[in-house]
């Protein structure tokens, strides 16, 4: 468990998939994640989520706000040996009421990342059309590294992706 300040991240129980996989197949949240998210069903999302390169490791976290599961967060691509790691996907359920519940997620799973799994770097990757995930990147501190244009067909159209990343000697926690 890792607190945060207003959330705790917490490992993913199988009885949390539910809750994960419901907030996934929101109009707000899925479509925003991944192209892919359109195939998911409940019985692959375990997978789905865990999903890493070879030689790496993987953390799933729920996002907890007043001991009810709001969210999730994934570290992937632990790289112990470059130090370095990819936020894979963070999410909110979008009928979450409470404000800044993901800039605080992604500001603890930083400060896990950095101080407890001692890494250098983070990235991430989101689509060019996903603006609150580009901006939660930009007010955590991150730096846009570059655009992958025209990346994924999506609902008919070219969709870019934008790659961002953050060093330990950048981040103001």
């Amino acid at each position: 468990m890792i607190k945060g300040r207003k959330v705790i991240l917490d490992s993913i129980q199988e009885q949390d998939l539910l809750t994960v996989y419901n907030i996934i197949q929101t109009e707000d949240v899925g479509p925003a994640l991944s192209t892919t998210v359109k195939e998911l069903n409940l019985a692959s999302l375990g997978k789905f989520l865990f999903t890493t390169e070879p030689g790496t490791e993987c953390k799933v976290f729920v996002i907890k706000y007043n001991d009810e599961v709001v969210g999730f967060v994934t570290l992937n691509n632990i790289h112990t040996i470059r130090h370095n790691a990819y936020i894979g996907m963070i999410a909110i359920d979008p009928t979450c009421k409470e404000k800044l519940l993901g800039l605080n997620a992604l500001r603890t799973i930083i400060d896990y990342a950095f101080n407890y799994l001692n890494l250098h770097r983070l990235y991430g990757h989101t689509f060019s059309n996903n603006k609150r995930m580009n901006a939660l990147y930009d007010r955590g501190g991150w730096i846009h590294e570059g655009t992958e244009r025209e990346y994924a067909f999506y609902d008919g159209e070219w969709i870019d992706r934008e790659i961002w990343g953050i060093l330990r000697t950048e981040y103001k926690g």
